[in-house]
């Protein structure tokens, strides 16, 4: 038999216990979260644009980079991991690299003397807080080879930056509201250079329909990735992974994880948290049939649901005109000009200064099977400001496509000179003379994916061991590739051999008024529509 204080301690005892098996699991599950937020994201050079390592080439030489950070994501480290080399005939006490992050110096990276011309690595550790969205990484030589008067252009100036040089974030995800006003973020971040990763749910056996509706998103969202590339994995029936992610849930097919929803009477477009990792978000597509789902679809990549809020009903959706052929949403246009400025990111991209200028690198893409055996050159029409030289003194663009040379254009004191001089229209604006010139692309170089480049190259202007000048160039956002020859039918002239379809083919409306070679058919024959090929 138990006394009373017997049993009001073995009452604390239960107690106890009963606290203890209560309290241990919600201290795991509450210390989990905080262990699995945290990631490590590596990105290095080459991902974010750097074709080439980056070349510092002569006195206060400056090369650019730039990332940008996620909204759903805090940075709680950051570290910098350099490959570098410099020359051996600098003069190590007065020679450096400054590392500036959004217009700050936050780091100096010293040459020592016996270290010059060998690969060197270097680890810096940046704070966080300078981050914003659009990030700027800036290196600066300052490189002198003497201690008397020097020229700043002179050859033994010079550092290389490896693209294989890394920036390592340590990042936590942050919990974002429910609300489709953000789309297409968080699922889709253009400001994010790697990869897109977005897994699909579907029920344990989808319909044609649903896996229409996925088509459709699918495409949508890899037009939007564009050079980064994306990656749609699909899960059937079963809890997405962590991370963000896209659900097609009809009334009779839904995954298991939503099963307790109640059904719905019209397409439903809802953001949910995920269920085990509520920071990641989940775009669930909701109907009572298969056309509902692909109507909620489409009301997305339109741009027509109106969306705000946790949760989005969508009407009736006006569906645009059937796509042409050759219009997707990343080729050059085929049936008329496109403009450069469409095709950068940013409109940084098209200008230059320093004493060296680096190249102006444009990417586009173009279908495959374009029909331009038959033309002189695919026109481009340049337009671009520079600082002018004091003299006619042999500067010169370079142009080129695919690592093929094209032509050279002279940069002349007045704007007028080259073999393009009858096409130039010089105009003085802010100091920096605008140009125009024609520029004939070989078609037998351009293929699905090509790179533009521009290199600007001004003749060194001094007198005796005086400072040298500094250029600045930019391109116009105007300049505009022609319209280009496709595979769409066309009024050629149905002849015996094929050069007279050729030559046809050649005057499209909207080219150039080359002079027409006379054809080579027989009289009497009338144009036929037929195509290129």
């Amino acid at each position: 038999m138990i006394n009373g204080t017997g049993k009001w301690l073995w009452v604390w005892a239960l107690c106890l216990l009963t606290l203890f098996c209560q309290a241990a699991p919600a201290t795991e599950s509450a210390a989990a979260p905080s262990s699995q937020l945290a990631s490590v994201r590596t990105l290095s050079f080459r991902q974010m644009g750097a074709g080439s390592a980056l070349r510092l080439r002569g006195g206060n030489a400056i090369a650019t980079i730039g990332f940008g950070s996620r909204a759903d994501e805090l940075v709680t480290s950051l570290t910098l991991k350099l490959r570098y080399i410099y020359s051996p005939a600098m003069l190590t006490d007065l020679s450096h690299v400054q590392v500036i992050v959004n217009d700050q110096v936050v780091a100096v990276l010293p040459f020592a003397k016996d270290q010059g011309g060998r690969a060197q690595e270097a680890s810096l550790t940046l704070d966080p807080r300078l981050l914003t969205s659009f990030n700027r990484i800036q290196f600066r030589l300052i490189g002198h080879y003497t201690l008397r008067c020097e020229d700043e252009t002179n050859s033994s100036i010079w550092a290389e930056i490896s693209n294989g040089s890394e920036i390592q974030m340590t990042t936590q995800a942050l919990s974002m509201a429910n609300d489709l006003v953000y789309f297409p973020e968080p699922f889709f971040y253009a400001l994010d250079y790697s990869q897109l990763e977005l897994p699909m749910v579907f029920a344990g056996r989808p319909s044609m329909g649903a896996l229409q509706a996925a088509g459709e998103l699918a495409s949508w969202f890899g037009a939007l990735s564009g050079w980064r590339g994306a990656r749609f994995s699909a899960v059937l029936d079963g809890m997405p992974p962590p991370r963000h992610a896209i659900v097609f849930a009809a009334n009779g097919q839904r995954p298991g994880f939503l099963k307790g929803l109640p059904p719905v009477s019209a397409p439903m477009i809802a953001v949910m948290s995920h269920p085990s990792r509520p920071e990641f978000k989940l775009l669930v597509l909701m109907g009572r049939d298969d056309q509902d789902l692909q109507q909620a679809a489409r009301a997305l990549v339109l741009g027509q649901a109106g969306m705000s809020g946790d949760m989005a009903r969508v009407g009736q959706v006006r569906l645009v005109a059937p796509r042409k052929p050759y219009d997707a949403p990343n080729w050059v246009r085929s049936d008329g000009p496109t403009r450069l400025g469409s095709l950068a990111a940013r409109k940084e991209d098209l200008q230059v200064s320093g004493l060296q200028l680096a190249p102006i690198r444009v990417a586009f893409r173009v279908p495959g099977d374009l029909f331009t055996w038959g033309s002189r050159g695919i026109p481009l029409n340049l337009k671009f400001r520079y600082t002018g030289p004091q003299a006619n003194n042999g500067s010169r663009l370079s142009i080129g496509v695919n690592d093929f040379f094209v032509q050279s254009l002279s940069l002349s004191a007045n704007g007028i000179g080259g073999a393009q001089a009858g096409m130039r229209m010089p105009v003085l604006e802010n100091g920096l003379l605008t140009s125009v010139d024609r520029v004939l692309l070989p078609p037998f170089r351009v293929g699905s994916r090509n790179e533009l480049e521009f290199q600007y190259s001004f003749a060194s202007e001094k007198q005796g061991n005086a400072r040298a000048a500094r250029w600045t160039v930019s391109m116009a956002r105007s300049t505009r590739i022609r319209r280009w020859i496709s595979a769409s039918t066309r009024t050629t002239r149905k002849c015996p051999i094929s050069v007279c379809s050729r030559r046809r083919a050649i005057h499209s409306p909207g080219w150039p008024t080359w002079p027409r070679p006379r054809s080579s058919c027989p009289r009497g024959r009338k144009p036929r529509t037929s195509t290129s090929f």
